[in-house]
């Protein structure tokens, strides 16, 4: 997934374009994130996240919009589950939503 890497995250050209300029992310504290946040955010990250993704599903929403959903485990033990709402502008994927809320270990 690009937003785990590092060399797609400091391309902030790149980052910006796959997001909505609608963007907004409910993190999990609870903050609201929004394109400029994320990508100053991302911008930063110093190596390749290791987080493994299981249970991704993608549902389409309508012409042009999917849902995907997926658990993600990080190095550090924390498991969130995770959504994202994507749609299609101008031809391109774009990230519109997404949110992250912790989850129970099992």
């Amino acid at each position: 997934m690009d937003f785990m890497r590092v060399d797609f995250c400091r391309d902030k050209a790149r980052l910006s374009a796959r997001l909505s300029d609608d963007f907004i992310e409910f993190t999990q504290s609870g903050r609201r994130a929004y394109k400029a946040d994320i990508v100053e955010a991302l911008s930063k990250i110093a190596e390749d996240r290791k987080i493994a993704i299981s249970d991704f599903k993608v549902r389409r929403i309508s012409d042009g919009a999917v849902l995907a959903t997926y658990r993600a485990a990080e190095e550090s033990g924390r498991i969130s589950n995770r959504s994202s709402a994507w749609i299609e502008e101008d031809g391109q994927w774009k990230l519109l939503f997404h949110q992250g809320t912790s989850a129970i270990n099992k």
